[in-house]
């Protein structure tokens, strides 16, 4: 019974987690897509709102109600990553 309870638990922190906005600039995310832009940032030694605002001038990145729907990374963006983080 104590495992079903803390499975639970983590399952309600999780989905408070994944719910909650952070703001970078202008723009609010969701926890997924706010880590995804840190990480990215800390890797190419920009600032989040830089890396963001970046990623939303190529017409093929898609950010609708805090989540990134399409990302579109070319040369241009010179954001200088490596590729998507594992977690």
């Amino acid at each position: 019974m104590s495992e079903i309870i803390s499975r639970s638990l983590v399952h309600i922190q999780t989905s408070k987690a994944l719910g909650m906005l952070h703001r970078i600039g202008k723009h609010e995310l969701f926890g997924p897509d706010y880590r995804l832009v840190c990480t990215w940032a800390e890797e190419s030694r920009l600032t989040q709102e830089e890396v963001l605002v970046r990623l939303l001038s190529n017409k093929g990145t898609i950010l609708i109600d805090g989540r990134f729907e399409a990302i579109y990374i070319d040369e241009f963006s010179k954001l200088g990553i490596s590729g998507l983080p594992a977690n």
